[in-house]
């Protein structure tokens, strides 16, 4: 009896380890239904292809396959603040030249080189992990690293090949923060238009059963709003465009908790030209400079409404 018993304990945790490989294996394997990047995958290729094409041009492909390598700082862009942006773009270029020149001096040496390689990765992934920074973290630092050392060894090429790239990181740089001229305040409009969208389904949804779940991806949205908008800030400049997205902001958080307020009294649902009002909001926030007192005239009595 005890040796029948101590097989049915050996059986079952086996079972689980080898339906635990199969899970592991089938998620390894699982597509995620994510949007692909289409925006920065291709302005990655063309900042890689044009200083290709120059070096091809001029005689020296070396040296613009030296530039490409700094190219690869489009693929850091992000829908975040430009103020934050030109921050990030320029550390990460700077980030890729040292790792190419830092290649080129200790190649000569392998032993030092694995050991700055891992060195190089372990510091990158901490700061990206650490500042919660979004991008592809620290792939191409070792991979700018790894190219160097196996590039022709010459330690006194290393301030050229780092000027290459950090050109090369230049260009992306500029066409990372292009959008800019076209509209200063683009990724905090775009932020607060999602929170008003989301706004207006969790008003929909009151008195429902997706209550909750739509009120959970609000308060989500509403944090990220928050972040976006404090890292836009520029102390020495505040724009009229910014104090009305944070005013928004704060009308927003606004009906929320009035929202909230309603959903403790009542379990009733809310009239449906308030969703209508909210999303006309929204869809305000996408339009032109030419229309903006228009906008600003409709957003106020479409507040008033929501309120």
């Amino acid at each position: 009896m005890q040796k029948s018993m101590h097989k049915k304990r050996c059986i079952v945790p086996s079972k689980q380890w080898y339906t635990a490989l199969l899970t592991t294996i089938s998620q390894a394997f699982q597509l995620k239904k994510n949007p692909l990047p289409w925006g920065r995958v291709i302005g990655a290729g063309i900042c890689s292809g044009i200083p290709v094409l120059l070096g091809l041009l001029a005689g020296n492909l070396p040296y613009g396959m030296l530039a490409g390598i700094g190219s690869f700082t489009y693929l850091y862009v992000f829908n975040i603040p430009y103020a934050q942006r030109a921050k990030r773009l320029l550390f990460v270029m700077l980030g890729f030249a040292f790792s190419v020149g830092l290649g080129t001096l200790v190649a000569p040496h392998p032993l030092a080189a694995a050991i700055t390689v891992g060195w190089i990765g372990a510091v990158a992934t901490f700061i990206f992990g650490a500042y919660k920074v979004a991008g592809p973290a620290a792939i191409f630092f070792v991979l700018g690293f790894s190219l160097a050392t196996g590039m022709p060894i010459d330690q006194s090429a290393a301030p050229l090949r780092a000027g290459l790239v950090l050109l090369g990181g230049a260009l992306a740089w500029v066409m990372g923060m292009s959008g800019w001229l076209r509209n200063p305040h683009g990724p905090e409009t775009t932020a607060m238009k999602k929170v008003y969208l989301e706004l207006a389904k969790f008003m929909d949804s009151v008195g429902s059963a997706e209550a909750q779940e739509e009120r959970q991806k609000l308060v989500l949205l509403l944090k990220s709003a928050e972040e976006t908008l404090y890292a836009g800030h520029v102390s020495w400049q505040q724009s009229g465009e910014y104090l009305r997205l944070h005013s928004l902001n704060d009308q927003a958080n606004a009906i929320f908790l009035d929202i909230l307020a309603h959903m403790d009294q009542s379990k009733d649902r809310l009239p449906t030209h308030l969703g209508r009002s909210v999303r006309a909001i929204a869809s305000a926030l996408g339009e032109k400079k030419k229309g903006s007192s228009k906008r600003r005239s409709s957003e106020k009595s479409h507040m008033s409404k929501a309120r």
